[in-house]
């Protein structure tokens, strides 16, 4: 490809200019409405294709998916708005990195909708970009990083214990869709009385117990998905895991609040919702590049993502035991 070296140098001047006009954006802040802003960034948008257009023809004004377009004109002018009005009003270094979770969402949608094959190494280097993102632009929400980590990568095992393991059921004992859905049912069951619990246990113990108990309930049952063959095991196993997730469910937000100032809470738990929004997309994809779906039967591929599911579970207990401990709510309460 002989434009290949212009093309990265083009989307590395972009991102220099993008990180000026972002800078630009939150320096201006509360002083300038967001319509303003946007007004000023489309009008020189305009200018230079009104420039591109006088050089290479007014044709290139012309389409033939009318409907396409409008669709994308909808589209970017939300992006736009969201954009400045974010970078406008939020501490300049929670709004970047917020917005550097963008690579996961590109590289699934250019998968999902452009039949583009995303490589193993290409989603590593996505998750150690979003990861690493965090660290060196380290959000302006203290230094408890590691619940933001727990939030992206819970996403795997989340997402293999609600999608996958209904899918499993089906395809090991030739179960119809009806009994695996009441199965999955199950599952939800499970997770409603462990968020219950797991509120209840916040309110008594503190965040972190409860948090490392769901992990390692979801650890557990990933790993039994693994190992068991029997109708009776897996579904044991399925409302384990929905309990563990249960009991996971609160706390993160929870030790947020403990950690962060109150007026960037909602920044926090934010980003804490965009980031396992992240996890939970890019898992399925990510796990099946990596496993190379379709080479085997569905139940031996299966059991391979719950082992990456326990193994990514054990990574977040792990973690999760390194986090400082914030008080009872109850006892906040009182105080």
């Amino acid at each position: 490809m002989k434009n290949q070296p212009l093309a990265v140098g083009l989307m590395i001047s972009q991102a220099i200019l993008f990180a000026v006009e972002t800078a630009m954006i939150h320096h201006i802040g509360s002083r300038g409405s967001a319509m303003q802003l946007a007004l000023l960034r489309s009008g020189a948008g305009l200018v230079l294709v009104g420039l591109l257009a006088w050089k290479t023809g007014w044709s290139v004004l012309k389409t033939s998916q009318l409907r396409l377009q409008l669709l994308r004109g909808l589209v970017s002018v939300s992006y736009l708005w969201v954009m400045l009005y974010s970078f406008a009003r939020l501490p300049f270094a929670d709004a970047t990195a917020i917005s550097y979770t963008q690579a996961a969402y590109i590289t699934v949608f250019s998968t999902l909708i452009l039949n583009e094959r995303a490589t193993p190494l290409q989603w590593t280097a996505v998750a150690i970009g979003s990861i690493g993102a965090l660290f060196i632009v380290k959000p302006a929400f203290g230094d408890r990083n590691i619940v933001y980590l727990i939030a992206l990568l819970f996403g795997v095992p989340s997402f293999s214990l609600t999608i996958y393991s209904a899918t499993y059921f089906i395809a090991q004992f030739n179960a119809t869709e009806v009994q695996s859905g009441v199965a999955l049912f199950g599952l939800a069951f499970a997770y409603v009385t462990g968020a219950i619990a797991g509120g209840q246990a916040v309110r008594r113990t503190g965040a972190k117990a409860p948090l490392i108990a769901g992990l390692a309930c979801a650890c557990v049952a990933l790993a039994l998905l693994v190992v068991t063959a029997s109708q009776g095991a897996v579904v044991g196993a399925m409302l384990l895991g929905g309990l563990g997730l249960g009991l996971a469910s609160a706390p993160p937000n929870v030790l947020l609040l403990g950690y962060v100032l109150p007026e960037r809470a909602g920044g926090g738990t934010g980003l804490a919702l965009m980031l396992a929004t992240s996890g939970s997309i890019t898992a399925p994809a990510l796990v099946s590049a990596f496993l190379h779906f379709g080479a085997g039967s569905a139940s031996v591929e299966l059991r391979a993502a719950f082992a990456v599911g326990a193994g990514f579970c054990a990574a977040c207990a792990l973690a999760a035991s390194a986090l400082p401990e914030t008080a009872a709510a109850g006892s906040r309460s009182k105080t």
